[in-house]
């Protein structure tokens, strides 16, 4: 037996269930795609916002936070403390911190030049090792297969604080402009996209006509000093023009126009968008407000995240400098091993007056026992406390036993770690 077909549905209803699916569809896309896990705020509902939550306020807010969280990705030391500090701050704090005058020796400005002083320093430090390795390599006698410079001199350009990668680090820091932190971050609409909005603000709006007044100066204000933004040529385009209505409270196309709001914010686009009919003003207040919200929510995680970056950060530049530290002391031991082992092996009537003297083999062996401790120095240090840190955990274990270099030249047993 055949089932019965359900009832066909009229036209129009067809159509509404499409419509209603649609909408369900992209409503549902765009909360996942803004990436936000809590509730948005009910449509009556006032939101607690932070100090200067007037819409002025609130968009210098988000344009100091954009500004220090680009510090703390191209930051030295200190601004990146700074900027740590200002995030997790009160807005009196987060304005200090981010005040962009900085000809003003704001205290950003003030991080930077330290970081500056930081960086020259620690960059001639490194070139002075270079020179401090070179005086272990200065011998009378030259070995065969080498020049003067070739054996006395470390590698240079590129160095070894160079090919680690520590020279050029240190030296991004030292040649990056000030005003670079303080540039506009806001992304910048497509020719395609611009052109488009030119061409509907052009057919649209008049400078003759009176009643158009606001949207054509809200049109030329789109490139005034600065391109043409992406955000703003979005919310143009999707209306046809400026906006002159806005959907309800508690409208499905409301939490789109918040959602996508707040991704604008999420995207370093911090100003209010262009509102010449001054129509967003709910959507700003609500999508602001939960912002803040979301930012004030993973505060504890974030500072948890920066410290680690911190501690993260400096332990890598002791650890690069270590290593390469370590590449010149291997350098200066292996030379010095094959100068000596050239002349044990040739006879002194066979080198003539160029053999070395007894106190130049002296000098010599304890160049190359001083090279191999410290080719293993800063590292094996790093070694003994982890060690120590684990037996801690683990309970007694039996004393293990390293060989260290002895003044002979060869290993001896070292003492148990």
């Amino acid at each position: 037996m055949r089932k019965k077909r359900p009832p066909k549905l009229p036209r129009d209803r067809r159509g509404q269930s499409r419509l209603i699916a649609a909408t369900s569809l992209v409503a549902a896309v765009a909360v996942t795609l803004s990436g936000s896990e809590l509730t948005p705020l009910p449509a009556n509902a006032t939101a607690s916002a932070p100090a200067g939550s007037s819409s002025a306020g609130a968009a210098q807010i988000r344009a100091e936070q954009c500004l220090l969280s680009n510090v703390l990705r191209k930051g030295g030391p200190a601004m990146k403390a700074l900027a740590r500090s200002g995030l997790s701050g009160t807005p009196d704090e987060l304005h200090a911190a981010a005040d962009p005058e900085y000809w003003k020796k704001t205290p950003l400005a003030t991080a930077y030049e330290k970081d500056q002083a930081w960086s020259d320093g620690k960059v001639a430090e490194l070139d002075g090792r270079n020179r401090v390795w070179d005086e272990s390599l200065n011998v009378r006698q030259i070995p065969p297969g080498y020049t003067v410079t070739g054996f006395t001199w470390t590698p240079r350009d590129p160095s070894i604080f160079q090919q680690t990668g520590l020279m050029g680090w240190m030296s991004d820091r030292f040649w990056q402009k000030e005003s670079d932190f303080y540039a506009d971050l806001t992304p910048a609409a497509g020719k395609e996209s611009a052109d488009a909005v030119s061409k509907i603000a052009t057919s649209r709006y008049s400078e003759d006509r009176k009643e158009d007044y606001a949207d054509w100066k809200a049109w030329e204000g789109m490139t005034f000093m600065h391109p043409m933004y992406a955000d703003d040529a979005r919310i143009f385009l999707q209306n046809g023009g400026f906006p002159t209505s806005a959907p309800a409270a508690d409208s499905m196309e409301y939490r789109i126009d918040v959602e996508n709001l707040k991704a604008r914010f999420a995207s370093c686009a911090s100003a209010d968008p262009p509102d010449p009919h001054q129509v967003l003003d709910g959507e700003l207040a609500t999508a602001s407000a939960e912002w803040q919200s979301e930012l004030d929510g993973q505060k504890a995680q974030r500072d948890v995240i920066l410290a680690a970056e911190a501690k993260a950060s400096s332990d890598l530049a002791v650890a690069a400098q270590a290593m390469a530290e370590s590449l010149g002391q291997s350098l200066i031991a292996s030379r010095l091993t094959e100068w000596q082992a050239y002349y044990l092996a040739v006879s002194p009537e066979k080198a003539g007056v160029d053999y070395p003297t007894k106190a130049e083999f002296e000098t010599v062996k304890t160049r190359i026992s001083q090279a191999r401790a410290r080719a293993s120095g800063r590292l094996y240090a790093g070694r003994v406390r982890h060690c120590r840190r684990s037996r801690r955990a683990s309970g007694p274990m039996r004393p293990s036993r390293r060989r260290t270099p002895s003044p002979t030249g060869r290993d001896s047993p070292g003492a148990a770690v």
